[in-house]
């Protein structure tokens, strides 16, 4: 199966699929202009491909290629320096983060993009914040309103694909899990539903 972007939605400068661990399942594909990235997030966000929904998300860095287009490749590499070594020197709960989405994402206002196709995440730790799980296919709910029901939950997610049950818990009503078929399709509800409502229902993912 392939999936068609170039021609089809702007423009492309560059694509980069990284090929450690870390970064499997995840590509980034820059665009000349943001216009074009956006384009394709509204119409590729959560294409199936070789059985795993894609999640599309803006990159949160401008790429090299576009950096060399605009003529601040340099200092491009020397704020990309600096923040490598910054990171280098914070302890190992706040370095990790996931990055693992589920297919193509778009990136920044430079319009850069890149995405993934699933796959990849290292093993949960009691000491890592729930913030910065790894995926997993089933999400844990926190902050919920006193009066949610089970059936306002299931009706909320099971709008996204591989939806399979919400399980909440009787004497703790403030809290809830809710079960995709895989971890793909649980980043992408998770994703779209991070911010829903005023009363700020905090999603993250299970703790394996």
């Amino acid at each position: 199966m392939s999936l068609k972007l170039g021609g089809t939605y702007g423009e492309i400068l560059d694509i980069v699929a990284h090929g450690n661990l870390r970064m499997r399942g995840q590509a980034f594909v820059v665009f000349k202009d943001q216009e074009s990235a956006a384009q394709a997030i509204k119409e590729v966000n959560g294409f199936i491909l070789k059985e795993k929904a894609m999640l599309i998300q803006y990159a949160r860095s401008k790429s090299d290629a576009i950096a060399i287009s605009d003529g601040t490749i340099e200092e491009h590499k020397r704020q990309r320096l600096e923040a490598k070594e910054k990171r280098a020197k914070e302890p190992p709960q706040k370095r990790f983060k996931t990055t693992h989405s589920g297919g193509f994402q778009a990136g920044g206002p430079s319009g850069a993009a890149g995405g993934s196709g699933g796959g990849g995440g290292g093993a949960a730790s009691s000491n890592i914040a729930d913030e910065f799980l790894p995926p997993n296919k089933i999400l844990f709910l926190q902050n919920l309103p006193e009066d949610i029901t089970e059936a306002m939950l299931t009706a909320l997610f099971q709008q996204y694909p591989g939806f399979k049950e919400v399980r909440t818990v009787p004497v703790k009503k403030e809290i809830a899990f809710v079960e995709y078929e895989n971890e793909t399709q649980a980043m992408i509800a998770k994703e779209a539903l991070s911010n829903y409502s005023n009363h700020k229902i905090k999603i993250t993912f299970a703790r394996k």
